[in-house]
């Protein structure tokens, strides 16, 4: 039945969703299941069509809630600290190369012609090779970073652990590397004699 009144047909409408409730219920979980990508590609392109609609809408949400992460963080401990340490053992290529950016970040050891893509290659395919032969392996900065190496495409390789480990913070000039354009990397050539 349809109102011609705007406010007896939401009364309508509300009642028939509330005696139907398991009916509609039963039918809008199937009609999600059997189009869950035609809707997931709508609702992305809807999304980037309203990005600053929707940016908006989070901003003042968290201005409205300031101590909801907190207080989510607090309830939920246990999960998060589950879903970090799951999302390590799927991601320890990620990880690895976050600390080695970090870290040379810390002493000036990037150069303008690093390219980060290349040097994530290196750390995808040293966990390919240690899923592969079942050996851990690292990736090694062929002059280290303590010694003034820098954190470049050109001055890593894929070692395995053992050998990276007994290898410490040695230099063997004959594998070549890159040389880092801070303090440490002349200190350290000067005393080589490079």
């Amino acid at each position: 039945m349809v109102y011609l009144d705007p406010d007896r047909e939401r009364e309508y409408q509300k009642e028939y969703r509330e005696k139907h409730k398991e009916r509609l219920s039963a039918y809008f979980k199937e009609y999600r299941k059997k189009n869950k990508e035609r809707i997931a590609t709508k609702k992305k392109e809807w999304h980037e069509a309203n990005r600053d609609k929707v940016l908006a809408r989070i901003r003042k949400w968290r201005k409205n809630n300031p101590d909801y992460n907190r207080q989510y963080a607090k309830a939920n401990k246990e999960s998060i600290a589950h879903n970090r340490r799951e999302w390590v053992k799927k991601n320890q290529w990620r990880r690895a190369k976050i600390e080695a950016k970090r870290e040379a970040i810390k002493i000036s050891a990037l150069l303008p012609t690093t390219d980060f893509d290349l040097i994530n290659k290196f750390y995808r395919e040293r966990d390919l090779i240690s899923r592969e032969t079942s050996i851990q392996h690292h990736v090694d900065h062929i002059i280290p970073l303590s010694k003034g190496g820098a954190h470049h495409q050109d001055n890593l390789q894929i070692i395995t652990a053992t050998e990276n480990l007994s290898k410490h913070d040695k230099y063997d000039p004959s594998l070549g590397g890159v040389w880092a354009n801070n303090e440490l990397a002349k200190v350290t050539k000067t005393n080589l004699g490079i």
